[in-house]
């Protein structure tokens, strides 16, 4: 067996013939980020691994670790456009525009609203029938940037449990200035409304 603990310093050690992943959440993500096709087999011993694969210290961690700073890569372009003008620009059209986009009365809610797990949306709206509208502002969206939409599914389902509220009661949408065809067509799949300024193109309901 493989004993992998995800932490600031990932230990592994061989103990029997099958595989056992701790913090599985995190390791699911890693794993099918890195390699979506693994396949994962059996080994008698370190040094039937060692014969098959090399040394694991020596080839396999090195591999991880540079996928992961891969992403953390990401995480950091992803922070750099929230902090330009441009995505600015689009909070303050979405603010100015929200009966437009979420239809008549909608009211603005909150900017910058913080969850204790230290997310936070980028906007909140409020319609007069109670319901609430938690925004992603992007850019733009390409059709492999799902980061934005997995921020909007978040607010989806974190805020109703903040507010103490029915989850029934909100919707999130992601708001950018230009959304791929694909990424139009996830969004759609996972129940999240979108707006693209450029086009004015809009799923959410007026009569929501």
């Amino acid at each position: 067996m493989i004993m992998m603990t995800f932490a600031l310093s990932p230990t592994l050690e061989f103990v029997d013939n099958k595989l056992i992943i701790k913090d599985k959440d995190r390791a699911r993500l890693l794993y099918s980020k890195c390699w979506p096709n693994l396949d994962l087999r059996n080994y008698k011993d370190s040094q039937e691994w060692i014969q098959y694969f090399g040394n694991f210290d020596n080839n396999f961690w090195p591999l991880l670790t540079n996928r992961e700073k891969e992403f953390r890569k990401q995480h950091r372009k992803y922070v750099s456009r929230e902090e330009g003008e441009e995505h600015k620009s689009i909070k303050e059209y979405t603010i100015k525009n929200r009966e437009i986009i979420f239809g008549k009365g909608a009211e603005f809610f909150q900017e910058e609203y913080y969850f204790a797990s230290a997310d936070k949306a980028n906007l909140v709206f409020s319609k007069p029938n109670g319901r609430f509208i938690a925004v992603e502002v992007e850019v733009d969206v390409g059709d492999e940037d799902i980061v934005g939409l997995l921020q909007a599914i978040k607010y989806k389902y974190m805020f109703p449990v903040q507010e103490n509220i029915s989850q029934s009661q909100v919707d999130g949408i992601l708001i950018a200035n230009k959304i791929s065809d694909k990424m139009k067509e996830t969004c759609s799949k996972y129940k999240i409304f979108y707006y693209e300024v450029s086009s004015k193109e809009n799923t959410y309901p007026k009569n929501q």
